[in-house]
């Protein structure tokens, strides 16, 4: 049972950091949006916004299967190896 409770505490972690990067490209993604209605030097157009998205995109993608790919230690701690 302690296992359990163990691994599903590393699951919550996963989640949020997951969150907090796909929220966090999001509002990257947003910035050049909110900046075009106060200024007229920010000009982008959809082509634009669609290369940022993918440039934003493909290494979450990559950092996401990473993560997920990759077993925890059963230790718990990362810094000892067995």
């Amino acid at each position: 049972m302690a296992g359990d409770a163990e691994n599903s505490s590393n699951g919550g972690h996963i989640v949020i950091w997951r969150v907090v990067a796909w929220g966090g490209a999001a509002l990257l993604l947003l910035a050049p949006l909110m900046a075009m209605q106060f200024t007229e030097e920010v000009r982008w157009t959809g082509s634009d916004s669609a290369v940022f998205g993918v440039m934003l995109a493909v290494p979450l993608g990559a950092l996401d299967l990473a993560v997920r790919t990759t077993r925890s230690r059963p230790t718990g701690q990362p810094w000892q190896w067995h």
